[in-house]
């Protein structure tokens, strides 16, 4: 796989993984070894100039914890969303209150988008483009 990331970047996600918050450590628990119709997601991972808090790379989903800092920094947040939905990417933002106070509501949510994804078919193109 061809790294889109600086070592600087890798090693700060590196630092983030040993450091993960109690949400973050308790939302893991329930999504890690494909516990949510077998997708499989990875923890801070390093992608372009960001660190993702869990990521899919099939389905494209990327779930973001977000703490108190986030409300000061929303529309730092919007662009970011922004980069990620025109790579082909959905986004899930959970506050840490959420994940805290009802992880059951969390994680329905999702599976209901880790099913819409995998139900949404693919496009293929005909093999015999022009031939009758």
């Amino acid at each position: 796989m061809y790294r889109t990331y600086s070592r600087k970047l890798f090693y700060a996600a590196k630092q983030l993984r040993a450091e993960m918050t109690h949400s973050e450590k308790q939302l893991w628990q329930m999504i890690r070894r494909k516990q949510i119709r077998g997708v499989k997601f990875r923890k801070q991972v390093p992608f372009d100039r960001f660190v993702l808090d869990f990521m899919c790379s099939d389905p494209k989903i990327i779930i973001e914890v977000d703490g108190q800092i986030h409300g000061q920094q929303q529309m730092r947040d919007q662009g970011r969303d922004e980069f990620f939905r025109d790579k082909g990417y959905t986004i899930l933002r959970f506050r840490n209150e959420q994940i805290r106070n009802d992880l059951t509501s969390v994680l329905r949510e999702i599976d209901r988008v880790v099913e819409r994804l995998i139900r949404t078919p693919i496009p293929t193109f005909p093999l015999n483009r022009g031939k009758e």
